[in-house]
């Protein structure tokens, strides 16, 4: 579950640091 959690949120950080270019 926490392998889980950090997939998302590291996808999440991830889909951020691309919008933010």
């Amino acid at each position: 579950m926490d392998d889980q959690n950090k997939n998302l949120i590291f996808a999440t950080v991830l889909s951020f640091i691309v919008i933010l270019g």
